[in-house]
């Protein structure tokens, strides 16, 4: 113990005496250590962190599937959910609950000051048993709850509590008034509690077995948990044979060529979802910053060790043996290492924080990250590892030398091995870096060639605003058409605004709804899978607000009513499909099966990226909002000033309208666009900041030896000169010396790149994984920055005195 704290005193005089060299080393490690601990801590709480659920790994996920039309995961109807509560554990217990859940649905909630549009999630009241989670105060829906004419509860989330009441003890005693209709407030989950998507509260999902509507009308997801001692597999076996029967009962909506099934998806999977592979591969990149930091510290541990060879050689005379000195490197680089990792971590929590608060929307469970004890055991497992590699370092070029020879030496000039040793790291740097180059250059790349892609409306100055019309308020159909129509007119009328619309469904706003039709003339025969669209129902300027280009036809007019025949306007998708020679105008399609009613097209517009620049979106149609009366609205503004400006006035003419009635989820379509490229985005920035550190530290690392190679070799550059050679000729030499170990970097930075960026690939839009303009580009990159890095050693080698030099000899 004694010889450690003589060890560890001895250490810190000696870096404390090497001030240059320590901060040099600290900051390399803080870097590697530092961004490989960031990017952990986000792989463990998207990835490796349980679900904060009861036993998250008996929780499961049920999806009907039709693969013939690529459905692999598709919502319940409702006779479809109560088919599988009655029929999954028929034979024996499968399930220890299943329950139900719609996301993401608006509501409006008055009684306050003002009225507030929140979001709310519809669950079926065992939803938080089969979670296995409890209120913080009062209590979940009760099973009669879920029953018509008694769902008149809510609870709320931790956040919605503590905004609307000011965490008041007695919030139980209180009724909100939701959509017009009072609901008594029976419990607060626990702050933090999430699921599926952010909610300000939860109200029952009313499956009423009386009245189940049709089974082709999927809006319900289902949650199911395990029941004790069973596997994932035997459930899906129950599941499936769910579906066959129904299959057998049901054989017009559910052919047998349809690929039509159940599929169950471990929760956290689902939850997950393709982010993990990407998280992963995130990580193998900042393994590669990590490395090139540890070479570039050995780079300065080894010019270090030449400074120190005489103390070490009076150390081993002395009786030192090679364990000894390689203890006393180990002090050190722990030393080092140690304090790397904790500003490391000190780097991760501020990175973490500036993650959350840029809230990536694709990047789930961000919530959920922090530094805990895992992330702290990481960042000293990998400091422990980095001190112990670097500590390796000098005592495996030590072994090599005859430390006995080198102190009777009078003046010691260096070792080839040491020279040998720092260019053989930095190939390995320059190797390294390109790999993180290429990488970053591909996402770059990605990301310029997807905002190339049109999203089929222009998203400049355009607002778009969520808005519940509940029945309490505006029960009749009528209503609804005269109060739109009158919204309508008002935000026309708003100064700033050029153009006003409304919509059923929003592109990039998580809405969606789908429907089967039939196209007149096409063959249709039972037992066939018709084709699925969008739908979407409008209102006044929706298409011109949008900027969505008209083809062929009109656009809907006023005349356009409900006592009007049907119309209707497809994409230029369906069109292509199904008239691909022929326009589609006069044409007739239906929505409610081979018996109609049939609905003309009466124009043709450019096809929308309704889920994000790069997913695939189903054909579209537009129906007139008169013709199919919908509660759940988007308004959206085409502004001739910035966006921002119209927001307040637009308010205040919804409340001269209806003060009971407020606007949610206000964002302009530019915002919408920039959260649909969140992840890609994140993913970019990560790589490309990595790729810059790295190319700094190889910079550095190629100055350092190049320097050290000037100074060992001072006497010989004289000698050189002396003998006639000019000035040019020694700087062609040393830029020579660091251009050939960068290219040899480069050569093994290429085939290292080639392996690597296949695992990019899903990460890639538009760009090959080998993508030859890339590579290039990178290397003459590299190699300008290894020619900058060598250009002043070279310049101080040519300075040289060769008389002074010879002296010495």
């Amino acid at each position: 113990m004694e010889s450690l704290l003589q060890d560890l005193r001895f250490g810190l005089r000696s870096l404390g005496r090497s001030k240059g060299f320590t901060l040099a080393v600290l900051v390399s490690l803080v870097l590697g250590i530092g961004t490989t601990t960031a990017v952990f801590s986000v792989v463990n709480g998207v990835v490796l962190k349980p679900l904060p659920y009861a036993q998250p790994d008996r929780l499961m996920t049920v999806w009907t599937q039709f693969l013939a039309v690529g459905l692999e995961r598709n919502y319940f109807s409702g006779p479809e959910y109560q088919d599988l509560l009655d029929g999954a554990n028929a034979d024996r217990q499968v399930f220890d609950g299943i329950a139900g859940y719609y996301s993401g649905s608006s509501v409006t909630v008055t009684g306050g000051e003002t009225s507030q549009q929140l979001t709310a999630n519809l669950v079926t009241p065992d939803f938080f048993r089969v979670l296995g989670v409890e209120a913080e105060r009062g209590r979940t829906f009760l099973p009669e709850e879920g029953t018509p004419g008694r769902s008149q509860a809510v609870v709320l989330s931790y956040g919605f509590w503590q905004r609307r009441f000011g965490g008041d003890t007695n919030v139980l005693e209180n009724t909100l008034s939701i959509d017009g209709e009072p609901h008594s407030v029976v419990g607060v989950m626990p702050a933090g509690f999430f699921f599926d998507q952010e909610a300000d509260l939860w109200m029952p999902l009313v499956v009423d077995p009386a009245d189940l509507g049709s089974r082709g009308g999927r809006y319900i997801e289902v949650v199911a948990r395990l029941a004790d001692g069973v596997s994932r597999r035997q459930a899906q076996e129950a599941s499936s044979l769910v579906a066959q029967q129904l299959a057998r009962q049901y054989p017009d909506n559910y052919p047998v060529d349809s690929g039509w099934g159940m599929a169950l998806i471990p929760l956290h999977e689902q939850v997950v979802g393709d982010v993990g592979a990407k998280l992963w591969v995130l990580l193998g990149a900042v393994a590669f910053l990590l490395l090139i930091a540890c070479a570039n510290v050995s780079n300065l541990i080894l010019a270090r060790t030449q400074s120190r060879l005489r103390e070490i050689s009076l150390r081993s005379a002395l009786g030192a043996d090679r364990w000894r000195i390689f203890r006393q490197f180990l002090t050190e680089m722990s030393v080092l290492s140690g304090l790397g990792g904790l500003v490391g971590l000190l780097l991760a929590f501020g990175a973490l924080q500036l993650i959350k608060l840029s809230d990536p929307e694709q990047l789930p469970r961000v919530a959920e990250l922090s530094l805990d004890g895992q992330v702290v055991l990481f960042a000293l497992v990998v400091s422990a590892l980095v001190a112990l590699l670097l500590s390796a370092v000098p005592s495996l070029q030590l072994s090599r030398l005859n430390l006995n020879e080198t102190l009777k030496a009078e003046r010691f000039e260096g070792h080839s091995g040491v020279v040998d040793s720092r260019t053989v790291l930095v190939v390995v740097q320059v190797g390294l870096v390109l790999v993180l180059l290429v990488s970053s250059g591909l996402l770059i790349k990605s990301f310029l060639r997807l905002q190339e892609v049109s999203p089929g409306f222009e998203p400049r100055d355009l607002l778009s605003m969520e808005l519940s019309l509940p029945t309490s308020q505006l029960p009749e159909d009528f209503q609804v058409r005269s109060f739109v129509e009158r919204l309508s007119e008002e935000m026309n009328g708003l100064p700033g605004v050029a153009k006003a619309g409304v919509t059923s469904q929003l592109p990039l706003s998580g809405s969606s709804f789908s429907n089967s039709f039939l196209v007149e003339g096409q063959p249709f025969n039972p037992g066939d899978i018709p084709p699925e669209g969008q739908v979407s129902w409008i209102h006044g300027d929706y298409f011109q607000a949008m900027g969505i280009a008209l083809l062929d036809g009109r656009v809907f007019r006023s005349s356009d009513d409900a006592e009007a025949p049907l119309v209707a306007v497809v994409d230029k998708s369906l069109a292509q499909r199904f008239w691909p020679d022929e326009s589609p105008v006069g044409k007739r399609v239906t929505i409610e099966g081979p018996e109609g009613p049939w609905i003309e097209v009466v124009g043709m517009v450019d096809h929308v990226k309704q889920e994000g620049l790069e997913a695939s979106s189903r054909v579209q149609m537009y129906f007139p909002f008169a013709q199919g009366v919908q509660r759940g609205i988007y308004l959206v503004l085409r502004t001739e000033t910035p966006p921002a400006g119209v927001i307040a006035a637009a308010r205040q003419r919804l409340t001269t309208l209806d003060s009971d009635l407020a606007f949610g989820d206000v964002r302009t379509m530019e915002q919408r666009l920039a959260d649909s490229l969140s992840e890609r985005r994140f993913s970019m920035a990560m790589v490309v900041a990595f790729a810059v550190i790295g190319l700094l530290l190889a910079g550095v690392g190629i100055y350092s030896v190049m320097t050290y190679v000037v100074n060992q070799r001072r006497r010989d550059v004289g000698i050189r000169m002396a003998l006639g050679a000019k000035r040019a000729d020694v700087f062609r030499l040393m830029i020579g010396r660091g251009l050939r170990a960068a290219a040899v970097g480069v050569v093994f930075g290429l085939v290292a790149a080639w392996l690597w960026t296949r695992t990019l690939e899903s990460m890639l839009f538009g760009v090959g994984a080998t993508d030859v303009g890339i590579f290039v580009l990178v290397s003459v990159l590299l190699l300008t920055v290894a020619s900058i890095a060598t250009l002043v050693p070279a310049r101080r080698a040519t300075r040289v005195d060769p008389l002074q030099e010879m002296r010495h000899e």
